[in-house]
C-alpha cells in the first residue's frame, strides 16, 4: 500500500506492530496486578527506535500505547508482509513517521505501563528498510509473547485382590513327638502378584524358613515350607500369612505397605490360625558335662525311647554351665571366684581360714589377706555357728566355740550394736585381747602385717580381701 505525500522529497514510514500474545489465563499474579492494556500479558505500549543504516544514529524514538479495544482487522489481507490469518484479531500499536528518503533500521520493544521492558513479550526489528521520495513504506513486525504450557492428568485405576492361602500341610502329622515340626504353606494370587509367606508361633517356639519356594507362578500357586522348633510339650499356636507384593524404588514391598505409604491403608493378605502338638521328654544343654544342664537354656524335647543328643541332660539347675566344678551340691572351693554349690554366695565357706581340723583362726581388725573375712567376729561366727568347728585359736590360746558363742563374744544385738571388741569385760576372759590370723603354715600370728601388704603377699586384691567387712 502506498500513500502519496503532498510535499515532494519527503517519504513516510508506516509500522503496524501486532502483539501476538497467548490468551492463557495462568500468567503470574504479579503481571495480572498491573493495569496493562494487553489482558494476557504485562504490556501497556510499544517503544520505537529508528536508526540510519550507515551509522546507526538515532533518527526517531517514540512511544505508542496499546488500545485493548483495537486489533489488526482480520480482513486486511493486503497488509504488507503480514503472516496473520484473515480470521485472527491481534492487538497492535502503529507509528507513522515522516522521514527523509533513505535506508533505516527499525526496532520495537514492548513495554509495561511504567516504561520498563516487558517480562513476557520480546521485541522485533527489521533492518535495511528503504524509504523512497514521495512514497510511504509499510512494514510489519511481530512481537512474540510467552505463554504457559499446559499439563495433563492420566489417572489409571487398577484393581488389586488379596492373595489366597490355599493349603497348610504338615510333613507327618500335627501331632509331633519331639521338638521339630515341618509345615508347608501354599498360596496363589488371582492378579499374578509375587507372594511372600510368613509363619509365626508361640513364644516358646522358633520358626525358620526351610528351603526355597516351590513354583514360580503365583497364578498357579507357590509353596513355602518352614521348620517349627518348640521347647515345651503341649499345643503350639501357629499363624500363617501370605502377602502379595509390588515393586518400588527399593525393590519389592508388600502391597499393603505400599497402600499405607500412599495414605490409604488397607489389608492385602490372607491369614489362618491353626495348631500343632508337641510331646517328649525335656533335655537341656550340659556344656561342661557335669550332669547339670544350663538353667538359662531352652529344653529340647526327645521322643520316648529315642536317644537324647550328646551333651544334654534332664537337669536344668546348673548356675554356670561353663565350669564343671560349679553345680548344685558341689563342694565349695576357697578363693576360686565361683559359687561352686550354686547357693548364691560366692566362696561363702572361705570366710575363715582353717589351719587344723576343728580349729578356726580369726582377727577382729582388717586381717584381709589370709582369711579374707574382714573381722574376727564374722570369722568366728562363720567357723563356729555355720561351719561346725569347735575351737577358736587366739594369741596361742584356744577356747571352745560354745564358750565364745554363749556369751556373744563377737556380736551384740542391742540398739546400735554390732561387733564387740572388749571381750574381757563381757565374757570374763582375761588376757585375750584379739584373735589373730594364721600364717600360711597354719600358726597363729601375733604380728599380723598391714592388710594391704599381706593381701599383696598372698596375691589377693583388696576388693576380694575386704568382701566380708
Amino acid at each position: 500500500m502506498q500513500i502519496n505525500m503532498k510535499r515532494a522529497g519527503v517519504a513516510a514510514l508506516a509500522l503496524i506492530l501486532p502483539l501476538a500474545c497467548n490468551s492463557d489465563a495462568t500468567e503470574p499474579s504479579s503481571l495480572r496486578a498491573r493495569s496493562a492494556a494487553d489482558p494476557n500479558s504485562d504490556v501497556g505500549g510499544v517503544h520505537y527506535t529508528i536508526t540510519r543504516c550507515d551509522d546507526d544514529s538515532v533518527v526517531a524514538e517514540a512511544d505508542r500505547l496499546v488500545d485493548d479495544d483495537q486489533t489488526v482487522p482480520g480482513n486486511a489481507v493486503d497488509l504488507a508482509d503480514s503472516p496473520l490469518d484473515s480470521g485472527s484479531a491481534h492487538l497492535f500499536a502503529d507509528l507513522f513517521e515522516v522521514l527523509p528518503a533513505g535506508c533505516y533500521n527499525v526496532a520495537v520493544q514492548p513495554v509495561r505501563d511504567d516504561g520498563t521492558p516487558s517480562e513476557v513479550c520480546v521485541g522485533a526489528h527489521k533492518d535495511d528498510v528503504l524509504v523512497e521520495q514521495a512514497q510511504t513504506t509499510e512494514i510489519f513486525l511481530l512481537m512474540q509473547c510467552e505463554g504457559v504450557d499446559p499439563g495433563a492428568l492420566d489417572a489409571i485405576a487398577a484393581f488389586n485382590h488379596e492373595p489366597d492361602l490355599d493349603d497348610v500341610e504338615f510333613d507327618d502329622s500335627k501331632f509331633e513327638c519331639g521338638s521339630v515340626e515341618r509345615v508347608c504353606l501354599t498360596g496363589s494370587d488371582v492378579d499374578g502378584d509375587p507372594l511372600e509367606f510368613e509363619l509365626t508361633a508361640a513364644d516358646d517356639c522358633e520358626v525358620e524358613m526351610s528351603g526355597d519356594p516351590e513354583g514360580d507362578n503365583s497364578f498357579e500357586g507357590i509353596t513355602q515350607c518352614f521348620t517349627v522348633t518348640c521347647h515345651d510339650w503341649g499345643r503350639a499356636d501357629l499363624r500363617a500369612r501370605v502377602y502379595d507384593l509390588a515393586w518400588n524404588e527399593d525393590g519389592v514391598t508388600r502391597i499393603e505397605d505400599w497402600l499405607l505409604a500412599e495414605g490409604y491403608p488397607s489389608e492385602s493378605h490372607a491369614e489362618l490360625n491353626f495348631w500343632a502338638y508337641f510331646d517328649g521328654e525335656k533335655f537341656y544343654a550340659d556344656a561342661d558335662a557335669d550332669g547339670y544342664g544350663d538353667a538359662g537354656s531352652d529344653a529340647t524335647l526327645v521322643c520316648e525311647g529315642d536317644e537324647p543328643p550328646d551333651g544334654y541332660t534332664t537337669d536344668n539347675t546348673d548356675c554356670n554351665d561353663a565350669e564343671a566344678t560349679v553345680h548344685p551340691g558341689a563342694e565349695e572351693i576357697c578363693d576360686d571366684g565361683f559359687d561352686n554349690d550354686c547357693s548364691g554366695d560366692e566362696d561363702e565357706v572361705c570366710a575363715v581360714s582353717i589351719t587344723a581340723d576343728g580349729v578356726a583362726y580369726g582377727h577382729h581388725g582388717q586381717c584381709l589377706g589370709w582369711n579374707a573375712c574382714g573381722d574376727a567376729a564374722t570369722c568366728a561366727l562363720w567357723a563356729c555357728s555355720q561351719e561346725g568347728y569347735d575351737t577358736v585359736a587366739s594369741f596361742g590360746e584356744s577356747r571352745p566355740c560354745t564358750q565364745w558363742n554363749n556369751c556373744h563374744l563377737f556380736y551384740t544385738p542391742q540398739p546400735g550394736g554390732g561387733i564387740q571388741y572388749n571381750w574381757g569385760n563381757w565374757c570374763d576372759v582375761m588376757g585375750v585381747s584379739e584373735i589373730m590370723c594364721s600364717d600360711p603354715s597354719g600358726n597363729a600370728r601375733s604380728d599380723a602385717p598391714p592388710a594391704d601388704a599381706y593381701c599383696a603377699d598372698e596375691g589377693k586384691d583388696l576388693e576380694t580381701c575386704s568382701a566380708f567387712q
